[in-house]
């Protein structure tokens, strides 16, 4: 029998959180309420007018019993359920009132420094390492090494909660995370001790480095590394089932301004803008709308990534606080936040709730929202499926934390608003294959592209460099040589950049002519546009510079783009943009 145990390194906190403590009433348990309201009835009745289990059916009851609205009477035909005089006037209203209680409760929480996982504080048993180094004293001990992470605000706020509980405010804590190790067991090849929400490739890292270290004294630090790099460093994406029609295309200057103000003007709630850039003149422009929403209720979060080493950022800042006094005199800095800080991304991001149906969406692409005057080509996606929606707002969850990554007012808000869109029902229609595209992971499309490719690969880009040859000429190049000339290669882009000079970006051109890839500029209209597709229905749109930049693997928040696969989706917006370019 072969034992060996190994460390792992855990961050560990302790926060007060408020809660809400009970399930919230569902559609369902409201119309059995209305049911009983008008008539008295048994289970067996309900359950076949709901067409539901009579377990199910007899839960419900059991709920609304315990809050006084309904009371079962004896009959010799059986259990009669009927609303009380106080049932009867909640089962009239549009909704139930929330059967919810409000406390607060301090919890400790781990975050394991290998794969970034929460977990609740009674899933470890750790130790500062000089005492786990003394109580292991004589023992051989490999020490995981702790990689740089970015934890998930929503996996922090879901790990800790029940079924029948909500977070819905973080205590403000200036305590530092403790930084701690746990202790666990690989015993012949298992592993014991784990928490069972610990996802499998933590164990992967632990039977790797015990597979491959030789023993390490308990006393010794560094230990082996774990597994950060190869393919484990940038899985896929995650693919979705998602929702999709041609009408979520917004390509063009025209529909991209349509598409600002009547996001800002049908805002319900909320209403969440992320502009690499502001200018004055394009906030300007906007604040009527964004005012006049603010007025409704609405509550507005504005961030930018503008790096704060530009020379230009400080302006940006200087606007931005000018503004804000505007808007404290108006009475409406409560609901209109213009954060001060940069995120240090070049993304593009909306996400609001509609009016009329309630329903969030997001925006990804290309445009800058408040730094635009549209009049330039740009390709955005828009984004219907709540899951998706959830990533996108997780996203911005972390990235409102600024560049110093403390958690905000608005971090913990925009998580949980991230878990509450997660739950919400998808909408119909066409389901399409579908992924959140971030940092580096653009090059697993660029791959896709180059190996999938049957008929056409074409992208567009509003700089090119150095960067494009190996980015995705070289790519297009390989896809058509293999194609043996089968495959079509275009390319586009506006502006020559980083140190690449006109004559170089002809040479380039002339040289992948020689592949049949064509490259070339595009001003009327200006393309500002970031796009990858192929063959009539795979595209990505995104905030990338295809050609001109490179998204570094520690920095998977700079850049953010969707994919998806749906029925000539590439085909539109390729004959979209032709019209646009030869008009």
């Amino acid at each position: 029998m072969s034992i060996q145990r190994v460390a792992i390194p855990v961050f560990r906190g302790k926060r007060r959180f408020h809660l809400l403590k009970g399930r919230p009433w569902s559609p369902a348990e409201h119309l059995i309420l209305q049911a009983i309201a008008s008539k008295p009835r048994t289970a067996i009745d309900l359950a076949l007018a709901a067409a539901l289990p009579r377990r199910v059916i007899v839960e419900m009851l059991i709920r609304l019993m315990r809050v006084g609205w309904v009371e079962i009477s004896p009959r010799p035909e059986g259990a009669i359920f009927q609303a009380t005089p106080i049932g009867k006037a909640r089962a009239g209203g549009d909704e139930l009132p929330a059967a919810q209680k409000t406390l607060k409760r301090w919890m400790s929480f781990f975050i394991d420094r290998v794969t970034g996982c929460h977990y609740r504080g009674r899933e470890f048993q750790s130790y500062p390492k000089a005492k786990l180094e003394e109580r292991t004293k004589g023992e051989n001990v490999i020490w995981l090494t702790a990689r740089e992470l970015d934890p998930e605000p929503k996996d922090f706020l879901t790990c800790l909660t029940g079924e029948d509980e909500e977070i819905v405010g973080i205590e403000p804590n200036n305590e530092r995370l403790s930084e701690l190790y746990a202790l666990v067991t690989v015993r012949d090849g298992r592993v014991e001790g784990l928490p069972t929400r610990a996802p499998p490739r933590l164990t992967e890292a632990i039977l790797k480095d015990v597979k491959s270290a030789t023993t390490v004294a308990a006393t010794t630090v560094p230990a082996v590394p774990s597994a950060d790099d190869g393919e484990d460093a940038h899985p896929e994406p995650r693919m979705f089932d998602a929702v999709f029609s041609q009408d979520d295309l917004i390509l063009g200057a025209d529909a991209h301004e349509k598409a600002f103000l009547q996001l800002v003007r049908r805002a319900n709630s909320r209403l969440i803008i992320h502009s690499t850039f502001i200018s004055e003149a394009s906030l300007r422009a906007a604040l009527p709308a964004l005012k006049e929403a603010a007025h409704r209720s609405v509550r507005i979060d504005v961030f930018w990534g503008q790096s704060e080493d530009d020379k230009n950022a400080a302006a940006t800042i200087r606007l931005l606080r000018l503004v804000k006094a505007e808007l404290e005199v108006a009475g409406i800095d409560g609901f209109f936040k213009l954060h001060l800080f940069s995120t240090q991304s070049h993304s593009k991001l909306i996400v609001a709730d509609d009016l009329s149906s309630g329903r969030f969406f997001a925006i990804v692409g290309s445009c800058n929202w408040l730094y635009t005057t549209f009049q330039s080509y740009d390709a955005s996606v828009r984004v219907r499926d709540p899951s998706m929606i959830s990533e996108v707002l997780n996203v911005l969850a972390k990235l409102s934390r600024g560049r110093e990554g403390y958690w905000l007012p608005i971090t913990e808000e925009l998580a949980r608003l991230s878990v509450e869109v997660a739950s919400q029902k998808s909408p119909t229609g066409t389901r399409v294959k579908a992924a959140l595209v971030l940092g580096a992971a653009h090059g697993h499309f660029v791959r896709m592209a180059r190996d999938e490719a049957k008929t056409r690969i074409f992208a567009g880009s509003h700089r090119i460099s150095d960067v494009a040859n190996r980015a995705v000429v070289l790519p297009a190049m390989a896809a058509v040589e293999n194609s043996k000339g089968v495959i079509s290669g275009r390319i586009y882009y506006n502006m020559v950049s980083g140190g690449m000079t006109q004559s170089d970006a002809r040479a380039l051109a002339e040289e992948a002519m020689k592949k049949a890839v064509s490259i070339a500029p595009v001003h009327v209209p200006t393309l500002h546009a970031k796009i990858l597709a192929w063959d009539d229905d795979a595209l990505v749109i995104t905030s990338l510079n295809w050609l001109s930049a490179d998204s570094p693997p520690n920095q998977p928040l700079r850049e953010v783009g969707v994919y998806f696969t749906a029925k000539r989706a590439a085909d539109v917006l390729i004959r979209t943009f032709d019209n646009a370019r030869l008009a």
